[in-house]
């Protein structure tokens, strides 16, 4: 198979499962959404219109987050696909999750989107070459900050996870293809450096990422085994704890 056009979601769907992978993107075999990546896809895209609309209030910003979510539910939004729950109380388990999240991510953040204070890239594409192999990605937010006449950046990338890392010893983030592979994008893309931080909605924590030693030979080593194994047609299915609740190959009934 060609593996042109690795992006950083594909490669994280091979490193997780090589069989998904061959599914989704070999045979273009259309699963049923799993409900955390469908709720983590609703949520960016409500911190995303959190910078454009003039929510008057935390609640308001919770509501119409509450009113898409019924929709997408229902299989009414034809930007999302069916959604395997995994249990009944799921659905307003999410939602419960996802108003508290939303609702602390507006009370934290109102006062410098009044001031003017915005970031400078939200949900920003972008491609890349790396040892020689076109990588996509994309920056979740990108803030910039000026102190005593030097430029800062900030790569935030939003996590929706149910049980974040308490303290940023337990956040051990050094081996993070992800995180690694976002600050040496912004480097070459932008000429200039940038701390990328985990940001947890649930908590509302924010952790720095600590980086590989060697970041740019830890990277394309990762993206060297998966464009590889992909050529080599190796798709054989990783049997892990994702299995049983979480995987994804369920084909979507008609």
């Amino acid at each position: 198979m060609d593996p042109k056009h690795l992006s950083y979601s594909k490669i994280s769907t091979y490193i997780g499962c090589p069989f998904e992978y061959l599914l989704k993107y070999g045979l273009g075999i259309e699963t049923r959404d799993n409900p955390y990546l469908a709720f983590g896809k609703l949520v960016h895209e409500m911190l995303d219109k959190f910078w454009d609309i003039d929510y008057k209030s935390p609640e308001s910003f919770g509501g119409q987050f509450t009113g898409i979510w019924y929709k997408l539910v229902n299989n009414e939004l034809e930007s999302h696909k069916e959604i395997q729950f995994q249990y009944p109380e799921q659905k307003q388990y999410m939602l419960n999750r996802g108003r508290k999240m939303l609702e602390r991510f507006y009370l934290a953040n109102i006062q410098r989107k009044k001031e003017g204070n915005l970031p400078i890239l939200r949900e920003y594409r972008f491609s890349l070459k790396l040892a020689g192999k076109e990588i996509l990605g994309v920056f979740d937010r990108i803030d910039e900050e000026n102190k005593n006449g030097t430029s800062l950046r900030k790569i935030y990338d939003y996590k929706t996870d149910a049980r974040p890392p308490k303290d940023i010893d337990e956040a051990n983030f050094v081996e993070s293809f992800q995180f690694t592979f976002y600050r040496i994008a912004h480097n070459i893309l932008f000429q200039k450096d940038a701390i990328v931080h985990a940001h947890y909605l649930q908590t509302g924590r924010i952790f720095p990422i600590k980086y590989h030693e060697r970041p740019e030979e830890f990277v394309i080593k990762q993206i060297d085994h998966v464009w590889n194994h992909i050529a080599r047609n190796k798709f054989g299915q990783h049997i892990s704890y994702r299995c049983k609740d979480n995987c994804q190959l369920k084909v979507r009934k008609k």
